[in-house]
């Protein structure tokens, strides 16, 4: 969600950003949810799927010009990832609670993540310290 806040004001209102086929289509995993509306048509278009987490993720940030994410998770846990290779860069814990914020610096040099009870942590990208809790 903050990813998409992020860039919702780079798009105008029903602007196509990207076509999708039949393939990208997923029915219903129970077919006695079919109703007769469209609401149950799922659209999978992601692009990229992180596999770490082991419960819902909740907050996500990317640097976009070195394609590093970071995301945090119902699991307490937040991670950040190289985009290009998939790889986990950082595991962050010390959470108490579902991490529901994990943001980037506008600068890339802090990265901060903060659970549902209350506790933030703040590092530095450059040398992967904890700078503060």
């Amino acid at each position: 969600i903050l990813l998409l806040n992020r860039m919702s004001d780079e798009f105008e209102d029903g602007e196509v950003l990207a076509e999708l086929d039949d393939n990208d289509v997923m029915p219903p995993e129970d077919e006695s949810d079919i109703g007769e509306d469209d609401d149950d048509i799922i659209i999978d278009d992601s692009s990229k799927t992180f596999h770490q987490h082991k419960e819902p993720v909740f907050a996500i940030d990317i640097l976009a010009e070195t394609q590093v994410v970071v995301t945090g998770g119902q699991d307490d846990l937040s991670f950040v990832w190289d985009a290009a290779s998939d790889t986990v860069l950082a595991s962050i814990t010390g959470h108490k609670d579902s991490v529901v914020v994990a943001r980037f610096s506008p600068d890339g040099k802090q990265l901060l993540t903060a659970d549902m009870a209350g506790f933030i942590q703040v590092f530095d990208t450059t040398s992967a310290k904890l700078h503060w809790s």
